[in-house]
């Protein structure tokens, strides 16, 4: 993946199309859009390997901007990033699967609450292998603060209007952000790091 995104950002600046002292910063979006292309592949095929596309598309958009305004915990290669994204794709498979015999609104509702409460405490989230600029936090800190909510309506909604299996996806993104959030909290407070960023 790193040697895609240095040639491609080799070739932009050969065609004149961006600045050499930018390079990394070129690398870096390469690297980003890559992956999300391909993580969005594997949650497609997973999707339709097990008849739930809706479903799995449902979790991952709501996922990849939760986790990339929220921040928290960053596999430190693109491998370990991917393994991790089919794992957790894999258990949202078994809990939409679940749905049909057990009843996992509560489970929502604490995911839910989960989510909220790590959003406005912490986030944007650092990670050693995502450091972000104060710009950054200030930005992304006003937008969770904005799409985390508009999400948990959004999953109520679903279940209002009784598409239970898509109110649990929506829980499920959440919560999973949720969760690489905490993991990274952690981390940082081993590593002597902040709990949280300063408003």
């Amino acid at each position: 993946m790193e040697m895609i995104a240095r040639r491609a950002a080799a070739f932009f600046i050969d065609q004149g199309a961006g600045n050499e002292c930018n390079r990394d910063i070129y690398e870096y979006g390469i690297i980003i859009a890559l992956s999300f292309l391909i993580n969005t592949a594997v949650a497609v095929i997973l999707g339709f390997v097990f008849s739930l596309q809706i479903e799995i598309l449902v979790f991952f958009i709501p996922f990849a901007i939760h986790r990339s305004l929220s921040g928290g915990y960053h596999a430190k290669t693109w491998w370990g990033c991917l393994i991790m994204s089919g794992l957790v794709m894999m258990i949202v498979v078994f809990l939409v699967k679940l749905q049909a015999r057990a009843e996992l609104f509560p489970i929502s509702v604490a995911l839910w609450v989960l989510s909220i409460i790590t959003t406005f405490a912490f986030a944007p989230v650092e990670n050693a292998n995502r450091p972000l600029s104060d710009a950054e936090k200030s930005k992304f800190r006003k937008c969770s603060r904005v799409y985390t909510p508009l999400c948990v309506l959004i999953g109520a909604l679903f279940f209002i209007l009784n598409m239970n299996r898509l109110s649990v996806c929506v829980a499920l993104a959440l919560g999973a952000s949720g969760i690489t959030q905490l993991i990274a909290i952690f981390q940082n407070k081993r590593k002597g790091g902040g709990l949280r960023n300063e408003e």
